[in-house]
């Protein structure tokens, strides 16, 4: 009886960790664990504020881990895949997707990047700050409760 109760336990957790691992990688691009913001994790000098080269490191990261098949770009079914929003993803893909060839390469998803941190960037002084992200954060709701912008408007022109 022992026995059956410790391998049932011992089945139990390790069907956990597997559901674990799995969710983890149905979340590409997400660089930040369990406790901890992605502001925190993009801060990685951990001096308070998010430098555009923390930034844009981050991204690329984001970009590499959203290539499934390593061909260094991505297509919308890899940008897509695993985001809550999927209608809202399919967008911004396509305005990201600058010569409209149906993938984004890495300098067009680097350009979008780099708009997206000036548009964080409120003082534009290079860095990201607590201040600047809780503007952010209002200007993310707000902007989530509104129909989205016109056909080849960027996220990061709407304000």
């Amino acid at each position: 009886m022992k026995r059956l109760v410790l391998t049932a336990l011992s089945v139990a957790l390790l069907a956990g960790t597997a559901a674990s691992v799995v969710a983890a990688e149905q979340k590409p691009g997400r660089p930040h664990q369990a406790g901890q913001t992605y502001f925190d994790k993009l801060d990685t000098d951990k001096d308070g504020a998010v430098s555009r080269d923390e930034f844009m490191a981050a991204q690329t990261l984001r970009f590499q881990a959203m290539d499934k098949d390593k061909d260094g770009a991505l297509s919308k079914d890899e940008y897509v895949a695993g985001s809550r929003n999927p209608e809202r993803r399919v967008k911004w893909f396509e305005q990201m997707d600058a010569n409209k060839d149906g993938k984004i390469v890495k300098a067009e998803w680097d350009a979008a990047q780099e708009k997206h941190f000036a548009a964080r960037d409120k003082n534009k002084d290079g860095k990201w700050t607590k201040d600047e992200k809780s503007h952010a954060q209002k200007h993310d709701k707000q902007h989530d409760k509104k129909p989205h912008g016109k056909k080849n408007e960027t996220p990061e022109k709407r304000s």
